[in-house]
């Protein structure tokens, strides 16, 4: 009976220390993530800074002026993050929320319901027997490159220009003369998931059960809390009196599955065959 007892015990301080390496080892996977995507993301905006003068070259040619350059931090990169939290409590309370922050009462009242949300988020996890793992004070961007995506700006540069047209078909023309072979997409796919498996390995085999725990869970508090999020909303003072964004809020609508597929087993041409709108060369590694 002592001897169970010691037993016991030890698996005790065992997990313990598991569960105390795997929130340091989520730390140290989110930076690995988060490295090599700066790298994937610095290699996009060396590409598209080089395409750039001939970009402009298609506005000045036709009488027509360039638009300004985007501005750091304005209408940037979406956020998508590629750590062990995923950005999952900010996945279901503000997306969920479905609130204009014109006003300062709209802000109010979407500041108060993803407060709300990622409540019940975090007890959601809790139910589960996960809990969010630490984060460490930054932010980590996804995958969105959208150096020169500003789609706004380029439209307000054509207004008044005889030829957009021909700005239009010539900004086309070089997007697709510079656009990625099939071989150079299938290298990029490899090389993201040598990356991933690189990040994957360092986490270990035990922390990568728990990660895969914890994103299962997350995905599925998701979707409780977009069912409840049109439920929750007349609940919250700040939200009484402050219309609702048409077309919002409307979360319970939208499905997803849990059972995401790992594109890095399953190889590059299984993941083309998903993503058929040209999506291969994109951090296929992601995938999964």
């Amino acid at each position: 009976m002592k001897t169970v007892a010691i037993a016991l015990f030890v698996a005790c301080v065992i997990g313990s220390s598991l569960a105390q390496d795997c929130s340091a080892k989520f730390k140290d996977f989110r930076t690995c993530v988060k490295d090599s995507h700066k790298k994937d993301a610095a290699d996009f905006k060396a590409k598209f800074q080089a395409l750039k003068p001939k970009l402009d070259a298609c506005y000045t040619s036709n009488g027509c002026t360039p638009p300004p350059p985007r501005q750091k931090g304005k209408g940037g990169a979406s956020g998508a993050s590629g750590g062990a939290s995923g950005g999952a409590s900010g996945g279901a309370s503000g997306g969920a929320s479905g609130e204009g922050s014109g006003s300062g009462a709209g802000r109010e009242c979407r500041k108060a319901l993803k407060d709300a949300l990622k409540g019940k988020f975090e007890a959601c996890l809790k139910q589960a027997g996960v809990t969010l793992p630490p984060k460490d004070g930054q932010s980590h961007g996804g995958h969105g490159h959208h150096w020169g995506s500003n789609h706004k700006a380029e439209n307000k540069a054509l207004e008044g220009c005889a030829n957009k047209q021909a700005v239009r078909d010539c900004k086309r023309a070089l997007f697709t003369a510079n656009a990625p072979t099939d071989a150079e997409k299938r290298a990029h796919f490899k090389a993201s998931c040598d990356a991933k498996q690189t990040c994957l390995t360092a986490l270990g085999a035990d922390c990568q059960a728990q990660l895969e725990k914890f994103k299962k869970a997350a995905c599925q508090c998701r979707q409780q809390i977009r069912q409840e999020a049109t439920t929750v909303r007349p609940t919250i003072t700040a939200c009484s009196g402050v219309p609702e964004r048409k077309g919002k809020g409307k979360g319970g609508q939208k499905q997803q599955t849990c059972d995401h597929k790992d594109y890095c087993k399953l190889g590059y041409d299984a993941f083309v065959a998903d993503h058929p709108k040209g999506k291969g060369g994109k951090g296929g590694g992601s995938q999964g």
